[in-house]
């Protein structure tokens, strides 16, 4: 069985995607952007006290699709940087795969 979220769709520089809750270890990341404009997405996990907190290593400034290590029960968000800029029509979507 496969699982699909959008964090992001059509977002603008200083978009906060949705949270979701990892069901499983492993989370496929997809990433793309009509226009990056020297601006970032990053991952954010959330922590037991309700605050968000960047996760090292997981930032992208370009189009591209990757296997994330997390952990069942962790709790993510796709923000994009920046309150302004060029940055446009940013789409973030998750996968997992249940066996």
């Amino acid at each position: 069985m496969s699982n699909q979220i959008e964090l992001l769709s059509n977002a603008g520089a200083g978009a906060t995607g949705k949270a979701v809750t990892l069901a499983a270890d492993d989370l496929f990341v997809k990433v793309t952007a009509s226009t990056w404009g020297g601006q970032t997405v990053k991952f954010q996990e959330r922590a037991a006290d309700g605050s968000w907190s960047d996760i090292p290593g997981a930032v992208f400034t370009v189009d591209d699709a990757k296997v994330y290590q997390g952990y069942r029960n962790q709790t993510l968000r796709a923000v994009t940087s920046g309150s302004g800029g060029s940055m446009a029509g940013v789409y973030v979507m998750v996968g997992q795969r249940f066996d």
